[in-house]
């Protein structure tokens, strides 16, 4: 694409890069709107017949948009290049058009209006670059993704232009990673490496046309004698950094969890990360959390502990695993504990087949009081032992809610070791979901190393009671 100045080194990629989606994003004054503008107006100029659509949120804020950024670089381009391009396109309210009345500058909303439902977004086969500005303001991954799957033209691209939201978002849950910044509960958002996607993370500071006193006025908000003083607005809205969803409910207090220091493996066999060599004569639960292993599912989760002041972790493990190669890893966490003379205590999830089947293969091997019985309680002649459903743990609504509750309190009171980054992590996106009336990880993470080891803290208390 042909430039007629040269833009700051920070736009490059996106002016001469081969892409298909780029991600603009940052904050005030930082010039997104306008370079996204003016690549849709070189497009055209450079593509003769080319197709641009622009969309919002709302379709009723068409007028507020990119639009008229657009219709005013067409006038500039055309003023410069001595009026050639007078005659061949005509701009109206709402889209442009060129000298054969062909729409080449279209505009759509994903919604009607902030109350109606989403719009109907077919007939764009044909569109060669879609623009969805203010993308903030969409939460719903899944319009876009229905979008894009319309956009069927060879070489189309796609912009999204936003001012940077919160980490949940998942725009930059997509399509970044960040890191803290010296301003707590800030962050900077770090590209991730795709094929094809350009992203730039931009502020005021790379624009270089920016007016001074607008520059000034922007740094003023960090400028303790000034009166415009507002240190939250500008880390949020002027240098466009990440912060935290303020309305999200997570179960486990985020500051508390930053403290926590993920200690060094000393050893990983196998996959199993071990932390603590085991010690004779203590009593030790191992907590699994199975799943089926495939590419898209969940992850197989174990968490061993000590029975001991703040429960140690002895050893932790998440990979997707099939239950077959689930049971081998178990048994050889067991034998370890066995050998140094502990006392092991098996507790597996075992609502889902893959729990029911890896139970049955681990009760050829390992001795029934060594195993977690749900109805060990009321019977205690185990009546049922040679049925599968009796061992294991149940994941009933009543029986999830006490695991996570007295881990929570564990946490809380700071008598419970965390050391895996992986559980550090999902600890971070455990929370509240409204619908199911549970908590539960964030859409796109896990929480299958964190409910093992919940499950494996249930191992203790039915030690306590049958094993003394």
């Amino acid at each position: 694409m042909e430039l007629n100045y040269t833009p700051h080194k920070i736009w490059k990629p996106f002016y001469v890069g081969d892409w298909d989606i780029a991600v603009l994003i940052g904050g005030r004054g930082s010039g997104k709107t306008w370079n996204a503008g003016n690549f849709c107006v070189l497009n055209t100029f450079a593509n003769f017949g080319s197709r641009s659509l622009i969309l919002r949120d709302v379709a009723s804020s068409i007028n507020q948009s990119i639009l008229q950024n657009i219709k005013g670089r067409f006038i500039d381009i055309d003023e410069q290049s001595g009026n050639i391009y007078r005659n061949s396109y005509e701009i109206q309210e709402n889209q442009i058009k060129n000298y054969k009345k062909e729409t080449i500058i279209i505009t759509k909303g994903f919604r009607t209006s902030r109350v109606e439902q989403q719009t109907d977004l077919k007939g764009f086969e044909d569109i060669d670059l879609a623009i969805i500005e203010e993308a903030e303001d969409i939460r719903d991954e899944e319009r876009v993704n229905t979008l894009l799957d319309t956009l069927r033209k060879k070489g189309n691209k796609v912009i999204l232009i936003l001012n940077t939201p919160d980490l949940e978002h998942w725009i930059v849950k997509r399509f970044f990673d960040f890191e803290k910044t010296k301003a707590d509960g800030y962050f900077k958002l770090i590209p991730k490496k795709i094929p094809r996607i350009c992203q730039v993370v931009t502020s005021y500071l790379d624009n270089d046309f920016l007016p001074k006193r607008t520059k000034d006025k922007y740094s003023s908000y960090n400028d303790v004698n000034s009166y415009n003083y507002n240190p939250d607005y500008f880390s949020r809205s002027i240098l466009g950094l990440a912060t935290e969803n303020q309305n999200i409910l997570r179960k486990f207090d985020l500051n508390k969890i930053k403290t926590i220091k993920p200690k060094k493996q000393f050893e990983t066999i196998e996959g199993v990360k071990w932390y603590k060599s085991p010690t004779a004569g203590k009593f030790y639960s191992i907590g699994v959390d199975t799943s089926g292993g495939k590419e898209d599912s969940d992850y197989t989760g174990i968490s061993v502990r000590e029975m001991s002041e703040n429960y140690p972790v002895i050893c932790q493990f998440k990979q997707r695993v099939n239950p077959d190669l689930t049971s081998p890893i178990i048994l050889d966490i067991f034998k370890k504990l066995i050998l140094a003379g502990g006392f092991p205590l098996i507790i597996v999830e075992a609502v889902e087949n893959t729990g029911g089947t890896v139970n049955q293969a681990l009760r050829t091997f390992i001795n029934d009081d060594q195993y977690f019985y749900q109805r060990f309680d009321t019977d205690p002649n185990r009546l049922y032992g040679q049925s599968r459903g009796d061992v294991g743990f149940k994941s009933t609504s009543s029986s999830r809610n006490k695991i996570i509750a007295n881990f929570s309190t564990l946490f809380n009171n700071s008598n419970l070791e965390i050391v895996n980054e992986d559980e550090i992590k999902e600890m971070m996106t455990f929370v509240w979901n409204e619908k199911k009336s549970k908590y539960e990880h964030m859409q796109g993470e896990h929480d299958d190393l964190l409910l093992a080891d919940m499950i494996c803290l249930e191992g203790f208390e039915y030690i306590m009671k049958h094993k003394s």
